[in-house]
């Protein structure tokens, strides 16, 4: 199920998957690109410097530790990154648009109120 979010000055709009994504679950290991494409930006700084850390400590005992740390990652992105995604944009401005089901599903699974 998808939900359509609008910005009303640009005209601009976006459907956003509710649920699980995999583009966040299989991208996010290569330094928080998804994150840039998807306008997360701090989320995307965090998770680059955890890929520089990782490249870094290649060869250390450290560096398993940062690989987990990636996949990790890369499996909370792939359940809560369009959670995120949604939440960031209606902060910045857009709204809800499309039909009413999807709206209230996005509500419920976001927990956002009515």
């Amino acid at each position: 199920m998808y939900v359509t979010l609008k910005h009303e000055g640009s005209g601009k709009s976006r459907n956003l998957k509710l649920g699980f994504s995999w583009f966040f679950l299989l991208t996010t290991p290569f330094y928080g690109i998804p994150q840039f494409v998807m306008g997360i930006w701090k989320h995307g700084l965090a998770v680059a410097a955890l890929g520089v850390l990782a490249v870094l400590t290649v060869g250390q005992s450290i560096s398993s530790l940062i690989g987990l740390a990636l996949i990790a990652a890369a499996i909370f992105y792939g359940i809560k990154g369009n959670q995120i995604v949604g939440k960031t944009l209606l902060s910045k401005g857009w709204e809800f648009d499309g039909d009413e089901h999807s709206q209230h599903q996005a509500r419920i699974r976001w927990g956002l109120p009515k």
